[in-house]
């Protein structure tokens, strides 16, 4: 009573797979930077006063040298 049945395979389509382009991110214009950011601007803050004070310390030496 057994019966043969064939068994054939359906051919599958692969689905093809589809890349879109990831939306933009909403900048929050009101969005406080992130920490990381405000100690870079920080630090950039911090290194141009160093420049600056660097400068004025040379400019009083050179001065007091020519003064004698």
């Amino acid at each position: 009573m057994i019966e043969e049945v064939e068994i054939t395979e359906t051919p599958v389509k692969e689905e093809k797979k589809v890349y879109t382009k990831k939306p933009r991110k909403i900048l929050d214009k009101n969005a406080k930077p992130s920490k990381k950011k405000l100690a870079k601007i920080a630090d950039k803050k911090a290194f141009e006063k160093r420049k600056v004070l660097k400068k004025k310390k040379v400019k009083k030496k050179s001065k007091l040298k020519k003064s004698r």
